[in-house]
């Protein structure tokens, strides 16, 4: 397939057509609530599932989470924290009739905010025809790992840019390999390539530096700071931890209190670690002591109490008949 058979088949960028149906049911929903920066896609479809329903209309948080399939309960409590950040989700508390307190949540549609400053400043897709564009597409076509075959270079051209690619790959891998120990809480999860990526981009920067800024992004969404462009605000405290940027060097703030509670979760699992232990070789020399193995495998705590009491009276029963064997003589 030639060039332009490709670029007429495909097109510079790929096309989306929308095709309703009449039978189904639709609701309104606000174009800028489907765009509002502040809010993460599971935050945006929650919003729009609810700015969808008729007003007064009612849902429990149980069957909402059913539906939408949000499971856990930290990844509900993130887009709590964003929709209440952002203003659409209101959190109050009222006493119920037994004088129970319950808390009671309203949804409402706030008004639209000016764009971010980094989607407002993004660059649109070039429009169809145009000869840069097309170039780029060609320049894609028969990429792989050992780099592009693009149309009408040199193979003596092509074979020192593949060899330039395989070189950036391994060093890009082992800048990667630095960080593949680095500890993501569960905020960070959905984000770990583009930190690594950003990471691996900067040399040299300390290990220790880039744990920090993984937790000030944890503790930026606890707090219910939505951020919309993860990577150029990874970008941006790196260079600020580098000294790149002008002004006030990155220090960590936020991220302090999640790696002092990260700390005390391993102090804990590690106390709850030696209990078993100590709990396990007790067990072992309570078996041996009534000449069970000394391994996992046999009865259980209440079982192994029954023995034991069941052994105890039965050498006082020895003690005594001997006792009373003597007195009889």
């Amino acid at each position: 397939m030639t060039p332009k058979e490709v670029e007429a088949a495909t097109g510079v960028d790929p096309v989306i057509t929308i095709r309703k149906s009449r039978e189904f049911d639709y609701r309104s929903i606000p174009t800028y609530l489907l765009e509002d920066w502040r809010l993460s896609l599971d935050s945006r479809a929650v919003a729009s599932w609810l700015a969808g329903k008729e007003n007064g209309w009612e849902v429990r948080i149980g069957p909402l989470r059913h539906i939408l399939g949000i499971n856990g309960n930290t990844r509900w409590s993130r887009i709590a924290r964003e929709l209440i950040a952002a203003g659409y989700l209101n959190r109050s508390r009222y006493q119920n009739a037994r004088g129970h307190w319950r808390w009671a949540y309203v949804f409402s549609l706030v008004p639209p905010v000016p764009p971010h400053e980094g989607l407002k400043n993004r660059k649109r897709p070039a429009p169809d025809g145009e000869r840069e564009a097309a170039e780029n597409l060609f320049s894609e076509l028969g990429q792989s790992e050992l780099g592009t075959s693009a149309f009408g270079k040199s193979a003596r051209k092509q074979k020192q840019q593949n060899t330039k690619a395989i070189s950036n790959n391994n060093t890009t891998k082992n800048r990667f390999s630095s960080f593949s120990d680095l500890i993501f809480e569960s905020e960070a999860q959905p984000h770990r390539a583009i930190f690594r990526e950003v990471f691996g981009q900067f040399d040299p920067i300390a290990h220790s530096t880039a744990q920090q800024i993984v937790d000030e992004f944890v503790a930026n969404a606890r707090n219910g700071k939505a951020i919309a462009d993860v990577k150029g605000w990874v970008r941006s405290l790196v260079e600020r931890a580098l000294g790149h940027q002008p002004g006030e060097k990155f220090s960590p703030k936020g991220g302090l209190a999640v790696a002092s509670a990260r700390s005390r979760r391993a102090l804990v699992n590690e106390a709850i670690r030696i209990r078993d232990a100590a709990r396990e070789k007790r067990s072992a020399a309570e078996r041996a002591a009534i000449g069970l193995p000394a391994s996992q495998a046999g009865p259980d705590r209440g079982q192994l109490d029954r023995l034991i009491r069941n052994g105890a009276e039965k050498k006082r029963n020895r003690v005594a008949n001997a006792d009373g064997d003597s007195t009889a003589s």
